[in-house]
């Protein structure tokens, strides 16, 4: 027997079960009544229980789309990876991000016995989420004729 090569990037294979598995982790944070943070603002209660419904969702759909070469959801990773990047720069780059950081840790940890104290400055933080999102968008990107070739054999 001759070993079928897959037509699959690694890089997509891993983008794509790292999008599920990210799917999954906002599903279990919703159940556990953490907050979420888009842009500048820090969301709690049954907002954020709604948009870890949401992201979790958008994330399962769109890892196991990228997983069967779907080019729509490829431009939905895209998407979804670039709103991450843009989100994360607003909510450590613009004023006020100790006050933000404050109300996050201190929704994180209500009614813990833990201290809520960081010694990481927020802008390491910025940077592996900078860097969490640039690395998926280069191979999301990069990786295009590999979705054009799937979809033109799947016609």
């Amino acid at each position: 027997a001759v070993p079928v090569e897959s037509v699959r990037p690694l890089s997509i294979s891993i983008i794509g079960w790292w999008t599920i598995i990210c799917g999954l982790i906002a599903v279990l944070s919703m159940l556990q009544g953490w907050p979420v943070v888009v842009f500048a603002w820090v969301l709690t209660g049954p907002s954020a229980v709604v948009l870890h419904l949401l992201f979790g969702s958008v994330g399962l759909y769109t890892g196991y789309g990228l997983l069967r070469l779907k080019p729509p959801v490829r431009v939905l990773a895209i998407w979804l990876y670039g709103f991450g990047g843009v989100s994360s720069t607003m909510f450590y780059g613009i004023p006020g991000r100790d006050r933000r950081l404050a109300a996050f840790r201190s929704a994180l940890f209500v009614g813990s016995h833990r201290t809520s104290s960081s010694h990481i400055p927020a802008l390491v933080y910025l940077l592996i989420t900078l860097i969490m999102t640039a690395v998926p968008l280069y191979f999301l990107i990069t990786t295009k004729p590999a979705f054009d070739r799937a979809n033109a054999g799947s016609q």
